[in-house]
């Protein structure tokens, strides 16, 4: 089986329409490490609207504040820091996430130690993923400049 079909069987498992899982395939990435499969966000959303609060100066509407401004708001796939500090989470029986632990997210799951290597090879694929990210957002700045925009908001009223 590969790995597209174990992972449409996990979901299927777990109660996941095909339509979901259709787009779960579609909309994600896949990373592999000892029959173990981390599903990653594969496309990140794109903001043309960069938010601040109206109490401050506005933002200025260049391609660094746009990368910066999508990248802390949509890339959630995070480095790894420290294997030590982080825990792979079973969340189906080939589906595992990581992150790092707390009762709440863990409380009557199943997780085990992150290796240097697994740390190592997530955070390979990570880059990666974030490389892309930042050409889809080089690419949508010199297709869409003219319609990007900041806009303020009420913070503190």
């Amino acid at each position: 089986m590969n790995e597209f079909e174990t992972i449409k069987t996990e979901l299927r498992k777990n109660g996941y329409s095909e339509d979901i899982i259709d787009w779960k395939i579609k909309n994600n990435k896949f990373l592999t490490i000892n029959e173990d499969i981390f599903i990653f966000d594969g496309k990140p959303s794109i903001d043309k609207i960069l938010y601040y609060d109206d109490e401050y100066t506005a933002i200025e509407i260049t391609l660094e504040n746009f990368m910066k401004y999508n990248l802390r708001l949509n890339f959630k796939s995070e480095l790894v820091d420290d294997y030590n500090d982080y825990y792979i989470i079973k969340n189906t029986d080939k589906i595992y996430s990581y992150g790092k632990i707390n009762s709440a997210y863990t409380t009557g799951r199943i997780y085990r130690d992150m290796t240097k290597d697994e740390m190592n090879q997530i955070n390979e694929f990570v880059i990666q993923l974030k490389k892309a990210y930042e050409k889809r957002l080089n690419t949508y700045w010199k297709k869409y400049q003219s319609k990007i925009y900041a806009s303020g908001y009420w913070a503190n009223r």
